[in-house]
């Protein structure tokens, strides 16, 4: 591991560190997770601190509705989970991009968890039944800034009491600050689902507000902390500080931090799926919550790979190859690869990088290790993973290396 990567997760440590100190030095922080306690996040959000602010794609569909600028194909998300009181519960998000119109997506959730509610600027634990239908949209700008609104219908059910039901809109911001830094803003439950439960008591979420600022590192670190504050008057506010790392090709790792729970997960990422794992430990109550989801993309990008010549002859008049890439959209990729394979699809050489694809590349006929190949057919073709998880792809192209060999001539008498 180089020592750019370790400093880069030692800083992240320290954030973790100055989050949690700043949460427990708040006047009233969410002691009963009334911001971000939310079932409906995913797997990869639940295991990074239950930021709303880290969402991309589907997944911000149940979170801050910007992180569907993110999109490049269309997405679908399935999430289930249990959590500390054994009940399950479900939720399935789409997201699609429109052409010149932005991004949509759609979700809904079933759930039976212990939700916790706020009453009067008190706190209330119902065991209910919910059912919710969310609609969100989001309009990118320029490459810079992407805006982000959603419209949520929410009923929850409980025996013997009369049904909690409303409607309620958030709406929420992503600044492209560069490449690697983002900041996030959001507000939530702006028109409160509020309704009677009791006959004489009133219960709703709290309105809240989110800001959250994140980097990415050499392509490998993720990382990002968020500040949440409600101002219905309850004086209710939230630090928390989260990474996501990889640690293979196909594998990563994510790990949260507040000061009312610890959290962690594992992600596996094999072209158009990926599978997560997420569980979180609060620190003011018993039992822990376990999430997992399934998540495919419907669409790769397709480079086109052109050949100078479909041999190549060792000692002779083409000792070489050159390959021009036709690839017209503007995306940074989290690491492309132009590589060659032999008849049995065994490694050979192999060009990497992350970032802007090359346009071309020349192959003289060696290996990695600088040493001319056997003759033989060998493959040519490109391949990558951009931050969000889309693959890249190329057409293959057959090139067959020969060895020259120089004519023997006779003298005739």
């Amino acid at each position: 591991m180089s020592a750019k990567l370790l400093r880069c997760k030692a800083g992240f440590f320290l954030a973790w560190v100055f989050a949690f100190t700043l949460g427990l030095s708040a006047h009233a922080y969410d002691r009963y997770g009334l911001l971000h306690n939310d079932p409906r996040l995913s797997p990869r959000l639940l295991g990074s601190g239950s930021m709303l602010g880290m969402a991309e794609g589907a997944e911000a569909v149940f979170a801050n509705p910007a992180g569907l600028g993110t999109l490049t194909f269309s997405n679908l998300i399935l999430v289930a989970g249990i959590f500390p009181d054994q009940s399950l519960g479900g939720t399935v998000a789409f997201a699609q991009p429109l052409p010149s119109l932005g991004k949509a997506g759609l979700g809904i959730s079933v759930l039976q968890p212990s939700q916790t509610l706020s009453s009067g600027g008190k706190s209330t634990d119902i065991a209910a039944r919910e059912q919710s239908l969310v609609m969100a949209y989001c309009q990118p700008l320029f490459s810079l800034l992407d805006l982000g609104v959603r419209y949520r219908a929410v009923e929850l059910e409980q025996p013997g009491f009369t049904p909690v039901s409303g409607e309620t809109m958030d709406a929420g911001a992503r600044l492209h600050l560069n490449e690697d830094l983002w900041l996030s803003l959001g507000g939530y439950n702006l028109f409160q689902p509020v309704a009677s439960i009791t006959g004489s008591e009133t219960v709703s979420y709290p309105r809240f507000a989110q800001a959250t600022l994140g980097a990415r590192w050499a392509g490998v670190v993720k990382a990002a902390v968020e500040y949440s504050r409600a101002w219905d008057g309850t004086d209710i506010q939230r630090v928390a500080g989260g990474l996501e790392s990889d640690i293979s090709r196909h594998w990563f790792i994510r790990a949260g931090i507040n000061p009312q729970a610890f959290s962690a997960g594992l992600g596996f990422v094999n072209n158009e799926w990926t599978i997560d794992y997420g569980w979180r430990s609060d620190i003011q109550a018993s039992g822990m919550q376990h999430r997992l989801g399934l998540q495919y993309r419907f669409g790769t990008y397709q480079a086109s790979l052109e050949s100078s010549a479909i041999y190549l002859t060792k000692g002779g008049v083409k000792p070489n190859v050159f390959f021009k890439v036709r690839f017209d959209r503007d995306v940074l990729f989290k690491t492309w690869a132009f590589r060659i394979i032999d008849s049995d699809e065994n490694p050979v050489y192999s060009v990497e990088g992350k970032h802007v694809l090359e346009k071309s590349f020349m192959w003289e006929g060696r290996d990695s290790k600088s040493k001319i190949v056997p003759d033989g057919d060998y493959t040519v073709f490109l391949e990558g993973v951009d931050f969000e998880g889309n693959c890249l792809s190329s057409n293959r192209i057959q090139i067959r290396v020969v060895t020259f060999k120089k004519p023997v001539f006779q003298q005739v008498k």
